[in-house]
C-alpha cells in the first residue's frame, strides 16, 4: 500500500500563505521571500507545511536565480521529518539534478562550498 504525501494544512498557516498556495500568485517570484519567511517560522515553531515548501521549490525551479541553498536544505530536513510519507522524494523531484548531485558530493565530503 503506497503512502500519500502528508496533505495536512497546519492550523497555524497564515491566511496570506493559504491565498498564495491556492491562487496564481503561487508562481509569482515576488512572493518567494514571503514563503521563505514562513519556512523560517516553521523551523522556529517546529511546524511543517509541505504545500508551502513545495511552492518554494517550484518557484526555484522556474526562477533559478532565486535559489537559496540553505532554504533547500531546510526544506529537505523538514520533509525528512514526515517519514514514512513520500514528502522528501516529492521535494527532490522539484530540484534540478545538478543541485541534488552537488548535495550528494557535499555529504560525501568530496565537494566543498566556498
Amino acid at each position: 500500500m503506497a503512502l500519500a504525501p502528508s496533505p495536512q494544512i497546519p492550523a497555524s498557516r497564515p491566511e496570506i500563505i493559504q491565498s498564495l498556495i491556492d491562487g496564481v500568485d503561487r508562481y509569482n517570484p515576488d512572493n518567494v521571500s514571503i514563503l521563505e519567511e514562513y519556512l523560517t517560522t516553521q523551523l522556529q515553531n517546529e511546524e511543517y507545511d509541505l504545500m508551502a515548501n513545495l511552492a518554494i521549490l517550484k518557484l526555484y525551479q522556474f526562477n533559478p536565480h532565486l535559489v537559496n541553498e540553505q532554504v533547500i536544505i531546510n526544506i529537505l530536513v523538514k520533509a525528512l521529518t514526515a517519514i514514512p510519507n513520500p514528502d522528501f522524494n516529492l521535494c527532490l523531484y522539484l530540484l534540478h539534478e545538478n543541485t541534488v548531485f552537488i548535495y550528494f558530493l557535499i555529504e560525501l565530503n568530496l565537494f566543498t562550498v566556498t
